[in-house]
């Protein structure tokens, strides 16, 4: 985040934003084939190779089966990515409290915590859209996004004409799966952008030390060379009052 801080500083919160969203997006296109591959391999018999599963997608789709989804992985990473910069750099300063405070790293671990579990929340309805894209078998032709997110809408209205606003609750935690796994992601992220601040110092503060300790050692030549020259001139008025001999 720091590039985006340096080039954007009258914007900052602009900048973690499509920081975020940009480095979601980018991991979704990458990641988006293999993911495909992978959730095909869970609905496999047990014994399937990874590699089978591989060659029977592209058998019955091609390169079709390796992109489906990648919309809805590309949409959900970046609201994640967007949403989770945004909140970690701008909810310190909303709780009142700096991370360089006493506390501080404390206080950002449950801040790194809410923003996650935002993130996650608010990136749920394009994971599940996601996942049916992703069960849907090779050769079938399959809702878009849209027509995907519209149904789960009408499911929730009619939930809520049948039996209230806690069913259709119910069945938005049960189709978006929210509960549990929301709290494993934030508190996965939380630790891990913990561990990744402690990791940075400590490299920061090694790296310190070295070129600290290589601006020594780079004082030695310099002074060599200069007492050198000395040292040769010394020599020869040495050789020179020897030749002369005694006056």
């Amino acid at each position: 985040m720091r590039p985006a801080r340096e080039h954007a500083p009258e914007r900052p919160r602009l900048a973690h934003f499509l920081a975020g969203v940009a480095a979601g997006s980018v991991n979704a296109v990458v990641m988006n084939p293999g993911q495909a591959a992978k959730y095909a391999l869970w609905g496999s018999p047990p014994g399937t190779r990874y590699r089978h599963v591989v060659a029977h997608m592209w058998r019955e789709g091609g390169a079709a089966p390796f992109i489906r989804g990648v919309t809805a992985t590309v949409t959900r990473d970046a609201v994640f990515g967007g949403t989770f910069a945004l909140l970690r750099y701008g909810l310190p300063g909303v709780m009142g409290y700096r991370t360089e405070q006493q506390g501080g790293p404390r206080n950002r671990f449950w801040s790194d915590l809410v923003a996650a579990a935002a993130a996650t929340a608010l990136s749920s309805p394009f994971n599940y859209v996601r996942n049916i894209k992703y069960g849907s078998p090779a050769a079938t032709p399959i809702a878009s996004d849209a027509a995907t997110l519209r149904d789960l809408l009408r499911e929730a209205a009619a939930a809520l004409r049948r039996g209230g606003a806690l069913d259709a609750l119910s069945l938005l935690q049960q189709r978006l799966r929210l509960g549990w796994g929301t709290l494993r992601t934030a508190v996965g992220m939380a630790a891990g952008a913990k561990a990744y601040t402690w990791l940075q110092g400590l490299l920061e503060a090694r790296f310190a030390a070295v070129d600290a300790g290589s601006g020594d050692g780079a004082v030695r030549p310099r002074s060599v060379a200069v007492v050198a020259p000395a040292k040769q001139q010394q020599h020869r008025t040495s050789a020179v009052a020897a030749a002369a001999g005694p006056s």
